[in-house]
């Protein structure tokens, strides 16, 4: 899940970033899991969205589109045969 099992050197920097959405998506859907868990805490809904980590927070919903996105990319980019593609 997070190498990719290649010698294209050049896609490095797209894989960390697919790595990177991979850990949000856990960490985003880890903390809403655990706030709906602590129900019991006062006005916990409006203390979070006053501060600049919501924005991070909220960020990992949408880092699943990214990490959807990138991981099709790299799955076709697995299995297309080299050769045939030189003949293109």
């Amino acid at each position: 899940m997070m190498t990719l099992k290649n010698d294209d050197r050049a896609l490095g920097v797209t894989n960390a970033i697919r790595v990177l959405s991979f850990v949000q998506v856990v960490y985003g859907h880890e903390y809403f899991n655990h706030i709906t868990l602590a129900s019991n805490v006062p006005n916990l809904s409006t203390a979070v969205l006053q501060s600049y980590y919501a924005l991070f927070v909220f960020g990992c919903l949408y880092a699943v589109d990214v990490f959807m996105y990138l991981g099709g990319f790299f799955l076709g980019y697995v299995i297309v045969d080299k050769s045939k593609l030189r003949h293109l």
